[in-house]
């Protein structure tokens, strides 16, 4: 029996697992004919495309089923343009900077949590604003304009959605337009000084206006929901498997984060196209060819992690992709994990046993980012 990646059926919305367990069996280097796309989802194969330089990101929006295209930032270039945009920045989140942030993340965190019993949404009233508060840390957002940018960068998110609705995409347009011109603003009146200055290293650089609030958008844009799904997904998960939420107490964070985020990562996809003839997993790609990398499948790829499908919050070594890699390896990786980290901390010293109760987890209908749009909780 042939098997087929079809991201539109809705119990691959729900749960893809099984079926990428299919094509990793079956066709691990997979050709759905029908949207002339290659399928990749073994771990060896998608870290390879990560990092050779035959896979273009810029061409990858090739495979957006969409008529629109992302503004060019870091995340769609390739070098050197790539290498331009991104050096200034990539510094901006040192191990100083990231700490400093950890502390602010930890006390809004106490203030979200504080006063809180009986039955929450976890996502709306913890992992969303925390997340928000974290860019708004970040780029200096005063707390009166924290509504409205709460509001855009949400709407604003579906462009990482490659197969959004039009009615979706018509309203992530309206709300980047608006985010941009708010950036712009920010970065008009920009003074060092704050938490992280993502702006200085760029003007000292010589960037553009355009360009560099391109990168801040990215921040937001590529920053908001998955900063809030690396929160909710893990919630989650832990809440689900048996034992361990008590277990979490006695592991060091970090590690768990890091098996939560291959357990259930919000970053499922990433494109590329060929811009050579390329051998992976021993089959010849021609060039010009649109390749998804299946991040989701490559984590729970049996061959890198033994019983892929078990929580292990003790797992080591976990070289999971739920950053990506290569030269694209996520900007934001360091301040993702601690923003995991301060909230899990946060949850397991106020919470000591919390219940999924109420309706059920809802998941939203989106493949990238994959997450939850409401996760009901009883303290």
């Amino acid at each position: 029996m042939s098997v087929t990646y079809n991201p539109f059926q809705p119990a691959v919305r729900l749960d893809p697992y099984p079926l990428y367990r299919q094509l990793r069996e079956q066709d691990p280097v997979h050709y759905n004919e029908q949207a002339g796309i290659w399928f990749l989802t073994r771990h060896a194969d998608c870290a390879f495309a990560l990092r050779d330089d035959r896979f273009s990101a810029a061409q990858g929006q090739q495979a957006r089923l969409r008529d629109d295209a992302l503004p060019v930032s870091m995340l769609n270039s390739d070098p050197p343009a790539h290498s331009q945009l991104r050096a200034p920045v990539n510094h901006t989140f040192s191990a100083r900077v990231v700490e400093d942030l950890r502390r602010l993340l930890e006390r809004e965190a106490v203030r979200l949590v504080s006063g809180r019993t009986g039955q929450v949404d976890l996502i709306a009233e913890f992992a969303a604003p925390l997340a928000t508060a974290t860019l708004a840390a970040v780029l200096g957002v005063p707390p009166a304009d924290l509504p409205a940018f709460q509001d855009w960068a949400g709407t604003a998110s579906v462009n990482l959605d490659p197969f959004a609705t039009p009615a979706k995409t018509a309203r992530a347009h309206r709300a980047t337009e608006e985010l941009a011109g708010y950036l712009g603003g920010l970065v008009d009146r920009w003074s060092p000084g704050g938490v992280a200055d993502v702006v200085t290293p760029q003007l000292e650089a010589g960037l553009s206006r355009s360009q560099i609030v391109n990168t801040l958008a990215l921040l937001v844009i590529g920053g908001l929901e998955p900063l809030q799904h690396v929160i909710g997904n893990g919630v989650h998960t832990l809440l689900r498997t048996r034992g361990a939420w008590a277990d979490l107490r006695s592991k060091p964070l970090r590690r768990a984060v890091d098996e939560l985020l291959r357990f259930e990562s919000p970053i499922q996809l990433t494109a590329r196209v060929t811009t050579a003839e390329v051998e992976i997993g021993g089959v010849t790609i021609g060039e010009q060819q649109t390749v998804v990398l299946l991040l989701g499948a490559a984590n729970h790829d049996p061959g890198v992690f033994p019983d892929p499908e078990r929580l292990d919050l003790d797992r080591t070594p976990n070289p999971h992709l739920g950053f990506g890699g290569g030269i694209h390896f996520c900007l934001g990786a360091g301040l993702a994990t601690v923003v995991a980290e301060a909230a899990l901390a946060t949850l397991l010293d106020r919470w000591p046993e919390p219940e999924l109760s109420g309706p059920p987890p809802r998941w939203r209908n989106a493949i990238v980012p994959r997450g939850l749009g409401s996760l009901h909780v009883t303290l």
